[in-house]
């Protein structure tokens, strides 16, 4: 972005943080990214309000006091690195994030403690045990919105969940909640939410990976090739993409998407990127060796993956490394069982 648009969001930040200090409702762990046009009037509404914010409380501080000006100064120069001037990798999905401001938010809170203090001292002098009550009655209210807010961290389900429900457009909530959905094996409807991030963002060749992964887990064959094809002409040298896609063609229950010499060839240039030392690679490469009838090849492979895979001390995938090779030293392809949708 160039200064003018930076400048922009930086001013439109600056009021999100106040606002949401003033009125912390609808807060979420991600929020939508703004799109910025400079050549939107609207654009510049956030920027005008705040030089006139500015000046009017340069105009008061004789009248006010300096607190006022000492604290909106503490504000906007503690949230300065995280205005836009100067880009962080979050800016991706979004520009503002509640935690940027738990700093910053210090001389805010002091200015309005002060008030409470000034404000209760006026209107009931002498009475403490009113202003105790006042500020117990305050700090409850306070303390019963944290209480409610922690609720949405209870684990990354409920997080993304939260947020998708004040936020439904955040494809950062909507690819994560899918990835949790996936873990847990509920891939029918991680797939709407994968399906949902990809629409905000078809460029993201994980999304199509996580996609293909689930259809592949529905047995929907035909669409998780699809989208790891997808994913790869995005990331040609995507180890992950490579292998699911050569796994797919390999030993995919439907004859008709088998292709054993393309599987070998996305084989080959997955295990040639990380070395030849990874097990589930080298598992890859002896399935699309044997699919094209180069069974002692096969074998050799798997064995290579079975020593790699007792060295990490994983038995799950060693028993499966092992179950795969007697096909390959019987003569055979191995084949997954069809999944059911």
């Amino acid at each position: 972005m160039g200064l003018l648009e930076r400048l922009l969001v930086a001013s439109r930040a600056l009021w999100f943080y106040l606002g949401e200090l003033l009125w912390p409702a609808h807060l979420a762990f991600s929020y939508p990214r703004w799109t910025i046009t400079i050549s939107d009037p609207r654009a510049y509404v956030s920027l005008a309000a705040l030089i006139a914010l500015g000046g009017t409380i340069w105009r008061l501080r004789r009248r006010m006091g300096r607190g006022v000006e000492v604290a909106a100064i503490f504000f906007a120069a503690t949230l300065f690195p995280v205005l836009g001037f100067i880009m962080l990798y979050t800016f991706m999905y979004s520009f503002v994030a509640d935690h940027y401001q738990y700093l910053a938010c210090i001389g805010p809170i002091a200015l309005a403690a002060a008030g409470i203090v000034k404000g209760l001292a006026r209107v009931a002098p002498g009475k403490g045990s009113l202003q105790v009550v006042l500020s117990a009655a305050l700090l409850v209210t306070l303390g019963g919105l944290t209480w409610k807010q922690c609720g949405m961290y209870a684990n990354d389900g409920a997080l993304w969940q939260t947020t998708l429900q004040r936020y439904p457009n955040c494809w950062l909530a909507q690819g994560n909640l899918g990835k949790w959905l996936l873990e847990k094996e509920q891939f029918d409807e991680a797939i709407v939410h994968f399906q949902k991030a990809l629409d905000l963002d078809p460029n993201d060749a994980g999304l199509h990976q996580y996609l293909g992964i689930c259809q592949l887990q529905s047995g929907r064959y035909a669409e998780a090739i699809s989208q790891f094809q997808l994913g790869l002409q995005i990331e040609p040298t995507n180890g992950g993409l490579l292998n699911n896609l050569a796994w797919i063609l390999a030993t995919c229950p439907e004859a008709s998407l088998r292709n054993g010499n393309k599987a070998l060839d996305l084989a080959r240039q997955a295990n040639g990127l990380a070395g030849g030392r990874n097990p589930v690679l080298l598992g890859t490469l002896a399935a699309a060796l044997a699919e094209t009838g180069r069974y002692s090849e096969a074998v050799e492979s798997a064995q290579r993956a079975v020593h790699l895979s007792e060295a990490q001390s994983n038995d799950r995938q060693v028993a499966r490394l092992q179950t795969q090779m007697k096909f390959y030293q019987n003569g055979s392809a191995f084949h997954s069982p069809a999944q059911g949708r």
